[in-house]
């Protein structure tokens, strides 16, 4: 099929219709021949005479080749966002991206660059028409991001953050993961290439002007490990996952959460810990512990909890534990953790197994304390785990990592970044070796009351009750990036 295809695109009389039905032409042979096979022994290799992306050096990224990343793809949503000048190998990549993942939609504002009456003509850039055409192509992606569809697939040049900007709105409102992707082509910046090789016939002059202005980095809010997100349409497909009993990514999350929202409940159902925390939030001390839970909204989707609870949060979050705040570029020391060789390697596909040590309670969060145990994590940490807590100084260096967590549930009026300064009053409660007020024996743990040292104007009670796994629950996260 796929040579089929290549021959038929080669024909003018219907290039057009078949650009219409998704069926794209190739970029010139020329650059086909620097797509360099080689030796691999990867069991997922295609057997026809298209290369598969493990066989190709400059499209092997880690979301094209592998297993686990892959069903998290094709199970979850994603949006796969092309970067680059025109010429540089963008709708080849997002040819091979069609070629792993059928069931991927590619959104293109080259395909709007067309008449009804010129429909089965050969491509034609019209520069008069691009805007349009850009605007078209932003529609489409919001069309096909309500549907579920994934991977969509943006193939434009996207030179600037602006320009990316419409995208990354459409995945932020349907909960898409997006991978932001460069081609590897040694030319992709090379101005006498890039006017050979791009379709639209644009001069060396006007390559070298959008070179010019291409922006490396597109800031987000915010880099972390993600929970698997909502499912993608194609979980209703009989699509063949390697699993046996295996749940789906999205299946996992609700599993985890649900985990959670029981032990946060076995530790509202002792009589202790539920008079204390009524008295600590305000509350009767015969408060029964459905009543007390409601102190607490959800932060997260899917629901920590009761969908039917009070939802007074600004917006639900997929569960996720942030490795530096960004703050779009401007918060300190961006750009250098933007650049770091981990991370820009990590955003093309990595998933972490992460360690959850316990989940705590406090007046303000709940939350889950994570355990980063692996030095590649802690290349990609970020955190600012010795900022001080309550207008005290830690007296000793706290160990790095250690304000790693999960938000999963807020009071009323509480920001989420507070579930940080609650990791970190665990981790000084620690430092200080102070004896616990309570413990009590858990089935799968010991729930502790810490002490932890409130600000010097305030005398309201502040301790902080840990539910700690006698064995840690391990969670497999991806890495990536929330625009």
């Amino acid at each position: 099929m796929g040579q089929t295809c290549v021959k038929l695109c080669s024909q003018s009389c219907v290039s057009r219709f078949l650009r219409g039905l998704g069926v794209r032409r190739p970029p010139p042979q020329r650059v086909e021949n620097h797509l360099i096979e080689e030796s691999s022994d990867d069991s997922n290799a295609t057997g026809d005479n298209i290369k598969s992306p493990s066989k190709c050096k400059y499209v092997d990224y880690p979301f094209l080749v592998n297993r686990e990343i892959g069903e998290w793809i094709v199970f979850t949503k994603f949006m796969i966002i092309l970067r680059g000048p025109p010429g540089s190998g963008k709708s080849r990549l997002a040819g091979y991206i069609k070629m792993r993942f059928p069931t991927a939609h590619i959104c293109s504002s080259d395909n709007y660059h067309s008449s009804s009456i010129k429909y089965f003509e050969d491509y034609q850039f019209d520069s008069d028409r691009h805007e349009s055409a850009l605007h078209d192509c932003e529609a489409e992606a919001k069309l096909y991001a309500s549907r579920g569809i994934s991977p969509l697939v943006i193939d434009n040049a996207n030179m600037r953050s602006y320009e990316c900007r419409p995208y990354t709105e459409i995945a932020r409102a349907f909960d898409y993961n997006v991978i932001m992707v460069i081609p590897r082509t040694p030319w992709r910046f090379d101005v006498r290439s890039l006017a050979e090789y791009n379709a639209h016939n644009l001069s060396a002059e006007m390559i070298s002007s959008m070179v010019s202005q291409f922006e490396p980095i597109v800031y987000p809010l915010y880099y972390g490990w993600a929970f698997a997100g909502s499912p993608s349409s194609n979980t209703h497909l009989s699509i063949p996952i390697e699993k046996g009993d295996k749940l789906l990514p999205n299946e996992v999350t609700e599993k985890m959460i649900k985990e959670f929202h029981d032990s946060f409940f076995s530790a509202l159902d002792l009589p202790y810990v539920r008079k204390r925390l009524a008295l600590i939030c305000g509350f009767n001390q015969d408060i029964n512990r459905d009543q007390l839970a409601t102190f607490w909204s959800s932060a997260v989707n899917p629901w920590f909890g009761d969908v039917s609870e009070p939802y007074r949060t600004d917006k639900p979050a997929r569960p996720h534990c942030t490795a530096f705040f960004a703050q779009h570029g401007h918060a300190p020391g961006a750009s250098e953790y933007a650049q770091k060789t981990a991370v820009r390697e990590a955003l093309l596909g990595s998933i972490d197994e992460l360690c959850v040590e316990g989940l705590f309670i406090t007046k303000r969060t709940v939350g889950l304390r994570i355990h980063l145990s692996d030095p590649d994590q802690l290349a990609l940490w970020g955190g600012l785990d010795n900022e001080p807590v309550d207008g005290h100084v830690t007296p000793q260096s706290r160990p790095q990592g250690c304000r790693a967590h999960v938000t999963l549930a807020l009071a009323s009026g509480v920001p989420a970044v507070e579930t940080g300064f609650d990791a970190l009053r665990i981790m000084d409660a620690e430092l200080r070796q102070l004896p616990d007020v309570y413990t009590a024996d858990m089935p799968d743990g010991i729930l502790r009351e810490l002490p932890i040292s409130s600000s010097a104007d305030s005398e309201s009670l502040d301790n902080i009750f840990y539910y700690q796994y006698s064995t840690a629950k391990t969670i497999r996260l991806m890495y990536t990036a929330f625009y």
